[in-house]
């Protein structure tokens, strides 16, 4: 029995049925009635109202960037460089999903008063491509908040 039908319940069912066989039954408990997870990891209050955003495998992206113990599972459960082409090929070019990481998207911080959304490519960014470090220096906050935003895009390459 496997509690949360997210990645880190998908993946030790992967193994087991692996390990023990096709024959070889799991039982799946989840609270939502699909799988690959709907984490609530990017949630936050501003002004007792919750903002949310998309979380768990809605932001799947190209495996090539995974590690090969993570690649070998995507790709064993069918989350191959071809699935993610034809997802690509079938999604509207106005849609962020599907792969076409360079459309615009909303990026929302909170702000003294309320909650402000800039529109740019910010799942790019988010990955550490494209111009980033401009578009960041373009919000409206301090720049000590804007270095820790740029840190977070890039990782150990900041600063510049």
């Amino acid at each position: 029995m496997i509690f949360g039908a997210a990645m880190s319940g998908l993946a030790p069912a992967w193994y087991y049925q692996k390990k023990m066989g096709a024959a070889a039954r799991i039982l799946f408990l989840d609270n939502h009635d699909d799988f690959g997870g709907h984490a609530k990891r990017n949630e936050f209050y501003l002004n007792d109202r919750m903002v949310l955003s998309l979380g768990g495998a809605q932001n799947l992206e190209s495996p090539e960037n995974y590690s090969a113990v993570a690649t070998s599972l995507v790709t064993d459960i069918g989350l191959d460089q071809n699935a993610f082409d034809t997802m690509a090929e079938s999604t509207p070019n106005d849609y962020v999903l599907g792969g076409k990481y360079n459309r615009n998207v909303g990026f929302t911080m909170p702000g003294p008063e309320c909650a402000i959304t800039y529109g740019g490519p910010w799942l790019r960014f988010m990955h550490g491509r494209g111009e980033y470090v401009a578009a960041v220096r373009r919000l409206h906050f301090p720049k000590e908040e804007q270095d820790k935003l740029i840190s977070f895009f890039c990782g150990s390459c900041w600063p510049v």
